[in-house]
């Protein structure tokens, strides 16, 4: 993971560092700095995480200065885009759920002590009058929302937020939603990173191993390369760090290769098959046996083993494609990694990688087309 930082309350200028804005006098008003955040799942529940530094000083600028109806930002180190007018980052090499997109200024704790931002018009009704009661200098207000909910202002640092009760079917008020939330006013306390670096210096493409999940906290192939990717980075700030300040070596991309949805998907109609043939008892063992244990007994089977075999070099050089599309300048190697039976499937597949002949076009279809490394030949 990149180095991370707190962030100021004021507003930040484009293009420029925190530490480069000016601090204003003791006792004076000074804009909310606004930064973005997207939310997602975390352990099954919706949580808001804030963008790298880099890329929500790319965003703001977008928002800013674009008079685009639909403006794209690449995110992430180039692995996903961010939509500023519909507020949405979509991942670019792997399926996943469409995330909302906020920019943020204003927050609530919410019951599990995770900041929850407001809507932007609502942080923006709270910002002016905020602004209104630093020129005034009376603190003491009682702000609606259009929820009808209430935010009190006792003071510059100190707010609450009122949760609107609701009596239940016997006409009792519960008494949880009396308590007040804390009311948060920028971001100076969020651990943000500074951001990834723009070269990269080499891609590796992993490929997981049976069932859908990596690990026994039951991640998917997504989630661990992330670790892996962030684990990666932070050995190259530590082991190279006068050659990584300098910018003569970069970052390592990790990016995942899935073969289990589609082996499993609707079309194949394996589900569907076991299912019909599983036995009622112990659902829960005979089920996770399904969707993991018969993945080696199917990458015997000549016909699913094939399948597998297609789709794994077909994602990696469809996502290698994509991937020297979005950055023309790579001049890095590439390499493969695989984690249980992925590592097998690597193992053939390169063991089969041949000089396609022009009356053999099985084999054009299962070569793998980089042309960076000495051991892959090009198809």
């Amino acid at each position: 993971m990149a180095t991370s930082r707190s962030t100021p309350t004021g507003q930040e200028p484009s293009g420029k560092s925190v530490t480069d804005a000016p601090t204003a006098p003791s006792g004076s008003y000074r804009p909310v700095y606004k930064h973005w955040f997207y939310k997602e799942k975390i352990e099954g529940k919706d949580a808001w995480t804030p963008f790298s530094m880099t890329d929500s000083l790319a965003l703001e600028e977008a928002f800013i200065t674009s008079s685009a109806e639909s403006t794209t930002i690449a995110t992430d180190g180039g692995r996903h885009d961010v939509n500023i007018a519909a507020r949405t980052r979509t991942a670019i090499y792997w399926t996943a759920e469409v995330n909302e997109v906020r920019r943020c200024s204003w927050f609530y704790k919410a019951v599990d002590s995770r900041f929850v931002p407001y809507e932007e018009e609502t942080a923006d009704y709270l910002e002016e009058e905020y602004k209104n009661a630093f020129a005034s200098g009376s603190w003491h207000k009682q702000l609606t929302l259009p929820n009808g909910e209430q935010v009190n202002f006792h003071g510059p640092n100190v707010m609450v937020h009122f949760l609107q009760t609701t009596p239940d079917a016997w006409g009792n008020t519960p008494q949880v939603t009396n308590r007040p939330r804390v009311v948060k006013r920028g971001v100076d306390e969020f651990n943000i990173d500074d951001g990834e670096p723009e070269q990269i210096d080499h891609v590796l493409f992993v490929v997981h191993g049976i069932g859908k999940a990596c690990d026994f906290k039951f991640r998917t192939v997504e989630e661990v390369v992330d670790e892996f990717r962030n684990i990666a980075l932070q050995m190259v700030q530590s082991h190279y760090r006068s050659s990584y300040d300098a910018g003569e070596i970069g970052r390592i991309e990790v990016l995942p290769i899935s073969w289990h949805s589609e082996l499993h998907s609707d079309e194949s109609g394996i589900d569907a098959k076991l299912k019909s043939i599983t036995l009622e008892s112990i659902p829960k063992l005979r089920n996770f046996t399904n969707d993991t244990l018969l993945d080696v007994l199917f990458y015997t089977s000549p016909i699913f083993c094939q399948s597998i075999m297609d789709t794994v070099c077909g994602s990696v050089n469809r996502l290698y494609k994509l991937f020297c599309e979005r950055n023309p300048n790579f001049k890095g190697g590439v390499s493969l990694a695989g984690h249980s039976l992925g590592s097998l499937i690597l193992f053939d597949l390169l063991c089969h990688q041949k000089s396609p002949s022009n009356d053999n076009e099985h084999e054009v279809e299962n070569s793998v087309s980089f042309d960076k490394i000495n051991h892959f030949r090009k198809s």
